[in-house]
């Protein structure tokens, strides 16, 4: 059940912390537990970098995703949808396919993201990334109530960007 799949991924998430000396492990362990605490088919953690007054995003972990598709973080509806979601320091959730297609300004069939989620991470309320999640076969995943544990998430996703960079 989903509430099985929430406990056990705050939990894996807890024992994940510990392997923080290994940040790419971590970050590993963190983008699978999101994927199967969400049930969404991919997910990555994206850094924001600030060159002069350009963002851009650099992908510091991932699931599922090909090459190609990570660079489309840096291009048109994607970026803006990030920047979007980032700029309001709010999660942005979208369930509906057709509401996806118009906010990456798609036409037609041009992506089949059937639900998608964008959770920024921040420290003192400033944005250091995000966390990106999507699924190509399902709609509605994501719901109102998860965003609460995702924000949660992606707080403690923050907290441990800023003490890997202490060291």
């Amino acid at each position: 059940s989903k509430e099985i799949r929430r406990h056990h991924g705050i939990s894996e998430l807890g024992a994940a912390i510990n392997s923080l000396p290994n940040f790419d492990e971590y970050l590993a362990k963190v983008v699978t537990i999101l994927t199967d605490m969400f049930r969404a088919e991919r997910a990555a953690i994206l850094l924001t970098v600030n060159e002069s007054s350009n963002v851009s995003f650099e992908v510091a972990g991932t699931r599922n995703f090909t090459t190609e598709e990570l660079e489309q973080f840096n291009e048109g509806g994607f970026r803006e949808l990030a920047l979007a979601a980032i700029d309001r320091r709010e999660p942005i959730i979208v369930a509906d396919p057709r509401n996806i297609r118009k906010l990456l300004k798609l036409d037609g069939d041009g992506t089949r993201i059937r639900s998608l989620a964008i959770i920024p991470c921040l420290i003192d309320n400033r944005s250091i990334g995000l966390i990106y999640m999507d699924n190509r076969l399902l709609k509605r995943i994501f719901s109102k109530n998860d965003v609460m544990i995702m924000t949660a998430i992606a707080t403690q996703l923050s907290l441990a960007f800023r003490t890997a960079s202490l060291y």
